[in-house]
């Protein structure tokens, strides 16, 4: 595989293990908030 492609799906997989990181977060904070 060309380094460049390598480098761009790191980067994807970078981006999308972020957004489902937030994501995550974004839930937990919700219940939290519902629950107090």
């Amino acid at each position: 595989m060309a380094p460049r492609l390598t480098r761009f799906l790191a980067a994807l997989f970078a981006t999308v293990a972020l957004a489902d990181t937030l994501h995550h977060a974004e839930e937990r904070l919700r219940k939290q908030a519902e629950g107090s």
